[in-house]
């Protein structure tokens, strides 16, 4: 006859309330470790959202600062611009007046050589020798020459033509 083999028997009860005591220990450790780790997380959480706070802070106020900036930029950019418009409303203006300047100024040459041609005309119908041409207006411009002065009369006179100067003798 061949015998079964028989499970082993169990544990006396002393025993198997050591092994109890021994796992329920090790479960309250590792609930303990657990826990504690759970406990750090939660520190480095709350240090981390103490430091995403500070942060969030800070851009805060550099947004502040950089709001005003801009601010104080679009005040000077505007102040720019009326200065801006002023010049050029000065420069349309002047350039306005400059153009009656040009035209009365060309209107007076035009008139100048009108006169001196009928004062050359004048003097070739008077049989007039020598002509003396004086008391210029303006008489101080330097730029225009005793050739500029007797061009129109030369046109309609063809005798002697002496640019007078002020006090000079002849």
């Amino acid at each position: 006859m061949s015998t079964l083999p028989t499970s082993p028997a169990p544990p006396p009860k002393w025993k198997q309330e050591v092994n109890r005591r021994i796992a329920e220990h090790k479960t309250r450790k590792g609930f303990s470790v657990v826990a504690n780790e759970v406990k750090q997380l939660a520190d480095q959480t709350n240090n981390a959202t103490g430091n995403i706070r500070n942060e969030i802070l800070s851009m805060q106020q550099a947004i502040g600062e950089t709001v005003s900036a801009i601010s104080d930029v679009a005040g000077w950019v505007e102040m720019v611009n009326e200065t801006i418009g002023a010049i050029a409303a000065a420069v349309v203006e002047q350039d306005a007046v400059t153009r009656d300047i040009a035209q009365s100024v060309s209107q007076t040459a035009d008139s100048v050589r009108l006169v001196h041609e009928r004062i050359g005309s004048v003097a070739t119908q008077a049989g007039v020798k020598t002509l003396v041409l004086s008391h210029f207006v303006p008489g101080d411009d330097a730029s225009i020459t005793d050739e500029q002065w007797s061009e129109g009369v030369r046109r309609h006179y063809k005798g002697q033509v002496i640019v007078g100067k002020d006090l000079m003798e002849i």
